[in-house]
């Protein structure tokens, strides 16, 4: 059923790209310059492996070779078991890269892997344009997504151990646990009637040429650079670099990894405020020796 579902698709996908086609020759323009008259899609990063239910969608992010602009809620057709699905588009215009969001229903099923179909749907009152006003081309490539398995009634899926990059890059440097790691401060606050927060501020020295594994955070923070030098790699923003008296935020649900690109010790402060049995992080990174255990101090 599911491969009849994709084939009725790749026909439909066929007659859209014959009355739809958009040449992607470079235009010379005044100045001498060349621009491509279209932006193409370069690449498209998919959900880590795992056994995914509801409450934990399906993330999708498109990369072009040009900043689009996106009018309108233009969706991805995702087969999920026998049921064509549609990931909506959620954020990203006026930069290179979109994100599609596909939430999992009751009774979803999949033990063989979702199906991207190859291309991005655009209703009548959608569009993906350049800065020129030009129409992206909607061809999706080709992507292996056997791993990506859905079951309604799951548990959480473990994504821990799986990542080997951020933004499709590896960052930097040799992934290490801190040189020193000590808590300076561990308090338990009182902010209702009956309800409590924990308050912990942990200071973290990382050798030269050495970075945090790639993690992400249930519960927001904040790193103060006390020393050397900090540059944070975080899912979705560029790489920005902070020195000694200058602070970071880092937000939920991004993976992220410090590195000390400095020519010195780095010497970092980070401060939580957290339920009190809630977790600091968790290790993303692929081959990381202790995936899954909560580690109470820096990374």
């Amino acid at each position: 059923m599911k491969n009849n579902i994709i084939k009725w698709f790749q026909i439909l996908i066929i007659v859209i790209g014959l009355t739809a086609a958009v040449s992607t020759k470079a235009q010379t323009y005044l100045d001498g310059r060349k621009y491509p008259q279209t932006s193409t899609i370069l690449k498209i990063r998919i959900p880590p492996p795992g056994n995914y239910s509801v409450g934990y969608p399906l993330k999708f992010k498109v990369k072009y070779s040009q900043v689009v602009i996106v009018q309108g809620t233009p969706s991805l057709p995702v087969a999920v078991g026998t049921t064509l699905r549609k990931a909506i588009y959620s954020s990203g215009s006026k930069t290179n890269t979109l994100e599609f969001k596909l939430d999992l229903l009751q009774g979803d099923q999949d033990s063989d892997g979702i199906k991207l179909l190859n291309i991005i749907l655009l209703e009548a009152t959608d569009k993906i344009i350049n800065r020129r006003g030009i129409d992206a081309k909607p061809d999706l490539p080709s992507v292996d997504m056997s791993r990506v398995l859905v079951d309604a009634g799951a548990s959480p899926p473990d994504l821990s151990c799986q990542a080997d990059t951020i933004n499709d890059e590896t960052p930097p440097v040799t992934a290490s646990p801190a040189l020193k790691s000590e808590i300076l401060s561990d308090l338990i606050l009182q902010i209702g009637n009956g309800i409590y927060r924990r308050a912990l501020t942990i200071k973290t020295t990382r050798t030269q040429g050495t970075r945090a594994y790639i993690h992400d955070h249930q519960y927001s923070g904040t790193t103060f650079v006390l020393k050397g030098e900090s540059t944070i790699y975080m899912d979705g923003s560029e790489p920005k670099k902070f020195l000694p008296g200058e602070a970071y935020f880092m937000p939920t649900g991004h993976s992220m990894s410090a590195a000390n690109t400095g020519n010195e010790e780095a010497i970092l402060v980070d401060s939580f405020i957290l339920p009190i049995d809630g977790n600091l992080w968790r290790v993303l990174e692929l081959g990381y020796t202790d995936c899954g255990k909560e580690i109470p101090s820096a990374l």
